[in-house]
């Protein structure tokens, strides 16, 4: 039997002082096992589809249109249609953040603290295709897994960085739509999904946290345009870290206003002023989501939309281009290869072409990791493509590919490295699972060559 570090006490007696009547019953929720949450990738496949094809999806995920809870034993992260990038598991509660901010198409949004990228890829569906998403994580050890999701899922439209806030904030201001603060916390609503986290907690690290957001937000608010919105959501409790942190925004960016969930359900929560003795009643419009009144962990939600005042930041753009020897080396690999490729912005840069659908924002100064969708390397004379366009249909589609079923031998033994028979069409062609590609392979007459990358093997 397992045995869980115990809830820290003072965390205990402050819930307890906080939630009064109601906390029995969130105790007892700790004595319950978490559900597990799946997010249908809008960008690939429509939610009745998927839903035909895996028996592992159960009911839907009230607040997010493109959610499903999934059975406690399904192994879901090593389906097929998982390295296809059909869908994202995503813990259900998290899902209610991007449901909330309510993405447009063509809008342009931040998302600042991006890994592991549930929410980016989210707002990229959502987005459709169109607009900007800009993908920002300020942490260098967390950037590979959110650059492994958000290619896994097809995303072409998204810039990734890899700077803190503040920097962004001195290259980007008034530059977003919208922008998603899902701040670092001290992740009191996961304690029961991961209960090592409860060794870790101290009160001294939520008052440290409710700073580091405060700063985290200042530089949000500078990049927001004038009549934009912006969400901010941790996975925790206390009221220091939620209603305190936007109390103090409210209060020292009063071009700020909350405004209320644009669909509340009965099972979600206001917020509680209350708790920090304040006295303003608009924080009640924050979003609380708790796991001993619905399914899924903890979270808090804040919207808040920044004053028109009709006056906007001309954006820069940013000095890229594509040579043309490079151009016509693309060209070429276009043409023998693939069946269709997006119009749009390509541009080289360190002997890799990229493609967004406009030209980008300037980023120069930046540590940027993607500056949109790899499409590949020039080698020599030669273009070699990157996972990512594989992964990008339907996006981009390839003349030739080889068709497995979802348990199909072979498709495994692709996963694992292996080559596969020769197909009869020589060159570079995509291994597709029921029509939706996972990679490349390189076909030389005699076997197709294995080109899945050697870190997801």
């Amino acid at each position: 039997m397992n045995q869980f570090p115990p809830l820290p006490e003072e965390y205990t007696t402050k819930m307890q002082s906080w939630l009064g009547n109601e906390f029995t019953a969130f105790l007892n929720s700790y004595s319950t096992t978490a559900r597990k949450g799946l997010r249908v990738n809008l960008l690939k496949i429509q939610t009745h589809t998927l839903k035909q094809e895996l028996h592992f999806l159960e009911e839907p995920v009230p607040w997010c249109k493109e959610g499903y809870y999934i059975s406690r034993s399904a192994k879901a992260g090593n389906h097929p249609y998982h390295q296809a990038g059909l869908y994202y598991l995503q813990e259900p509660s998290a899902m209610a953040v991007v449901s909330a901010l309510d993405p447009r198409p063509g809008e342009w949004i931040l998302d600042l603290c991006a890994a592991p990228g549930g929410k980016s890829t989210q707002i990229a569906a959502r987005l459709g295709g169109q607009g900007l998403l800009w993908s920002n994580e300020p942490s260098a050890t967390r950037l590979k897994v959110l650059a492994e999701n958000i290619e896994r899922l097809g995303v072409g439209n998204c810039i990734i960085s890899n700077e803190l806030p503040a920097k962004l904030a001195q290259k980007l201001p008034q530059v977003f739509d919208k922008i998603v603060v899902d701040a670092p916390c001290s992740g009191e609503g996961m304690f029961r999904k991961n209960p090592s986290l409860r060794a870790q907690w101290t009160w001294r690290g939520v008052e440290f946290c409710a700073e580091r957001q405060k700063e985290i937000l200042s530089a949000a608010v500078t990049m927001l345009k004038p009549g934009g919105t912006l969400v901010y959501s941790t996975c925790t409790f206390n009221p220091v870290e939620n209603e305190g942190v936007i109390d103090w925004l409210l209060t020292h960016f009063p071009e700020l206003s909350l405004i209320s969930h644009p669909d509340p359900l009965p099972v979600f929560d206001g917020g509680h002023p209350e708790w920090l003795l304040l006295n303003n009643r608009e924080l009640e419009k924050c979003t609380r989501l708790w796991p001993h009144k619905l399914e899924g962990e903890g979270h808090f939600i804040a919207l808040l939309r920044k004053t028109e005042t009709g006056i906007s930041s001309k954006i820069q753009r940013a000095n890229v281009n594509i040579t043309n020897s490079a151009l016509k080396t693309w060209q070429a690999f276009a043409k023998d290869f693939l069946d269709s490729c997006p119009e749009g912005f390509y541009f080289e840069r360190n002997q890799h072409l990229f493609w967004l659908p406009l030209q980008p924002p300037d980023f120069n100064g930046l540590k940027i990791l993607r500056p949109g969708l790899l499409l590949g390397a020039f080698k020599k004379n030669r273009f070699e493509p990157a996972h990512s366009a594989a992964l990008a249909w339907p996006l981009i589609k390839t003349i030739n590919n080889v068709e497995f079923g979802p348990d199909d031998q072979q498709l495994f033994q692709y996963f694992a490295g292996h080559p596969l028979p020769a197909s009869g069409n020589k060159g570079w062609l995509t291994i597709t699972v029921n029509g939706f590609p996972v990679g490349w392979g390189k076909d030389d007459g005699h076997l197709i060559k294995n080109h899945y990358p050697k870190g997801l093997r």
